[in-house]
């Protein structure tokens, strides 16, 4: 029997859009007809729709090597990972950050970013800059530094020290440092110098100069081959509201 009433020979061909008597719009909320599975999404291949099963956790919807379709890929993590921050409500002598171990195998550099305020008086407190909470004794820190100051520059070495010490203090001071841990390559001496690092470091005066610093971190016959933590210490006094660190590791 043909649905279409008054002895029609059927049901007259319809589309689903604002035309009158053509079925009007197409109603997806809660329609039960269509046999999809759970989380798929549709596209057309140019003669007819196609059903796009949703992916797996994290995938990202791209477009196939062809350039004719939609497809689901594994997503990138991007260049870099935010790995977490401290930042002071009340004023403190210290900042620090731990974080899930960054091998060289995964993982460029970690990159500490930080703003600091100085409460002490002038002479404003020195930072100390800590990585893997290591700090006295060996492994040791050898850095150098280059500092910048009135148009003359300054020259130091800082040699198996317990931390990185920032030449100078400031009083509102601002700089990054950046980490490296890579698979350990043993020197002529019998030394692994795992982690190196890099930074620069400048205040809100021109009078008090701009320092950058580089140097490694070495543990002996000790291979260092991955970081899980940046700390910031004032050497007097402390670091007021507001003073703060944030870390991320660029990946490779």
């Amino acid at each position: 029997m043909g649905f279409g009433g008054g002895g029609s020979a059927g049901m007259t061909a319809h589309v689903h859009n604002n035309v009158p008597l053509q079925g009007g719009p197409l109603d997806f909320a809660n329609d039960t007809i269509a046999s999809l599975n759970a989380g798929s999404t549709t596209y057309s291949n140019g003669a007819a729709l196609q059903e796009l099963v949703i992916g797996n956790a994290g995938d990202s919807l791209v477009v196939n090597g062809g350039g004719t379709a939609p497809e689901w890929a594994a997503g990138s993590a991007g260049a870099y990972t935010f790995l977490g921050s401290d930042r002071l409500t009340v004023a403190g002598s210290s900042l620090s950050v731990n974080f899930a171990a960054q091998t060289g195998d995964t993982t460029g550099s970690v990159i500490c970013f930080y703003n600091l305020i100085s409460l002490a008086a002038s002479p404003y407190t020195q930072t100390e800059i800590t990585v893997n909470n290591i700090s006295g004794g060996a492994p040791s820190y050898t850095t150098q530094f280059c500092r910048m100051s009135g148009g003359a520059g300054t020259f130091t070495t800082g040699s198996g020290t317990n931390n990185i010490l920032l030449p100078t203090g400031q009083r509102i001071t601002s700089g990054f440092i950046e980490f490296t841990s890579s698979t350990p390559q043993q020197d002529t001496a019998g030394y692994d110098t795992a982690i190196g690092y890099n930074g620069s470091d400048r205040g809100e005066s021109a009078g008090r100069g701009a320092t950058t610093y580089g140097g490694t971190l070495s543990a002996g016959v000790t291979a260092l081959t991955e970081i899980t933590s940046v700390e910031l210490d004032a050497t007097v006094g402390n670091w007021g509201i507001g003073s703060q660190m944030s870390v991320f590791a660029s990946k490779i």
